[in-house]
């Protein structure tokens, strides 16, 4: 067993996974009955059902781990039905109804004289088909760019270590970090500035030169007179302090008095 695993267990994951040849005759050969419709339901209890049904296939792709104690991956298959154009010859058949090209980038496949967009997901996740797809698209929408984020302003991407363990914890701490920035722009900074890369926010707040001063008992900074930060600052004190009262947090946010020039 992996030295990783013994430490923290079992890590749960689900991710894309590749529409092979092998995987879309797998699916195929799934029961038109064990299909379900992807259905939401909101906190609320209001129900939203998906274009969209998911079913688990019986898969083993051809690079799996041959070791004896290998992990065991689940493999699931949605489909969506499409509106493309086509035809069906004298058997009954559909004749044409894309190219080849379009049939294999949107992983294309006849069910049931239908055509379905097919896509894949594999897991080591417990529970229901249905469950597993839910839990797999609560992300936050902006995948892509709070990846990048986090790899990349967090250093998430440049693990200090050959160990596992070591690894983690700095993964925890790229993780934690953009938590803490995230929060600070979106109850602490004006509007412009909710969305910036932690480039623009070194530029305009992190990386300016002031001189701070222990000063009965409060820190005061000081900044050059007619500096743009010291509005920004101002403004920035003021939405913590009122968060500050909102958690009812005592003196912990409280930065004391405005800035001085």
């Amino acid at each position: 067993m992996d030295k990783g695993t013994e430490r923290f267990g079992k890590i749960e994951f689900s991710v894309s996974c590749d529409v092979s040849k092998s995987f879309r005759q797998a699916v195929l050969e799934i029961p038109e009955e064990e299909w379900e419709p992807v259905v939401y339901t909101d906190k609320k209890g209001h129900r939203f059902t998906y274009k969209q049904e998911v079913a688990e296939v019986c898969f083993i792709p051809e690079t799996r781990n041959h070791r004896k104690d290998a992990p065991i991956f689940r493999y699931l298959a949605t489909r969506e039905a499409t509106d493309i154009q086509y035809s069906f010859d004298a058997n009954g058949q559909i004749s044409i109804f894309a190219s080849e090209y379009v049939e294999d980038k949107l992983h294309l496949e006849e069910m049931g004289k239908k055509i379905y967009k097919i896509f894949g997901i594999v897991t080591n996740q417990e529970g229901t088909p249905l469950e597993i797809v839910l839990n797999h698209r609560k992300r936050c929408g902006r995948s892509e760019k709070e990846h990048s984020r986090l790899t990349r302003d967090m250093a998430g991407g440049r693990f200090p270590s050959a160990g596992f363990g070591e690894n983690a914890a700095w993964w925890y701490l790229s993780v934690i970090s953009l938590n803490l920035l995230k929060l600070f722009q979106r109850h602490a900074l004006p509007k412009e500035l909710k969305r910036a890369r932690i480039k623009t926010l070194n530029s305009r707040l992190l990386r300016v030169a002031v001189k701070a001063i222990n000063k009965g008992g409060q820190l005061v900074v000081r900044i050059g007179q007619g500096h743009s930060l010291i509005d920004l600052m101002i403004f920035a004190q003021a939405r913590i302090i009122e968060l500050n009262k909102k958690l009812g947090a005592g003196d912990l946010w409280i930065l004391g008095q405005s800035p001085t020039c």
